[in-house]
């Protein structure tokens, strides 16, 4: 048995937890609606009924490129791995070994004692920075100081200003008609 939660989280999703079973090599406790395809398996639908799972993997940071129009980000949205290509951009890092490396010495690597791959660093900054949290939020997700965090936001937005205008402008218009 586990917890499902209708409309648990800010955005209004599913939500799930008290999970006891271990799926796809996570630690039991860990989001329930994370079935691998072996356990969803053993679902099978009455004969008039269809199950069907939607993903909406990777929507955000779409709906942010695209609402932004920030035509450097939508080119990485539309490669192989927004992440990787992310990195890439940020730091000249090859996507291949974004994926792979954890960071060695001498550059961004100082800052995370090779607990990251460099593509977990890229995606940390771009959820960070997509949904305008500050450097203090992305110091405490990439465990480094505030002033570094800063910095990353700062060659983030550099790389991708559109996001950050279209940011200010929705801000603006919360604060001014209350709605967008």
């Amino acid at each position: 048995r586990f917890n499902l939660n209708i409309g648990g989280t800010n955005e209004f999703r599913f939500s799930g937890s008290s999970y006891p079973v271990s799926s796809e090599g996570k630690r039991p406790g860990k989001n329930p609606q994370n079935l691998s395809k072996d356990i969803r398996r053993c679902f099978i639908p009455d004969s008039d009924h269809t199950i069907w799972q939607v993903d909406l993997k990777g929507a955000d940071a779409v709906t942010v490129g695209y609402r932004s129009g920030d035509e450097v980000y939508i080119e990485a949205l539309n490669g192989p791995d927004v992440h990787a290509d992310v990195c890439n951009m940020l730091w000249n890092i090859p996507p291949l070994r974004a994926k792979k490396d954890g960071p060695r010495e001498g550059t961004v690597d100082d800052y995370f004692s090779g607990k990251h791959t460099y593509r977990d660093i890229a995606k940390r900054i771009q959820h960070s920075g997509n949904f305008f949290a500050g450097a203090r939020t992305l110091a405490k997700y990439l465990e480094c100081s505030v002033v570094e965090a800063e910095d990353f936001l700062k060659n983030y937005f550099k790389r991708f200003p559109k996001i950050r205008d279209w940011q200010y402008w929705t801000r603006e218009q919360l604060q001014k008609n209350g709605y967008i």
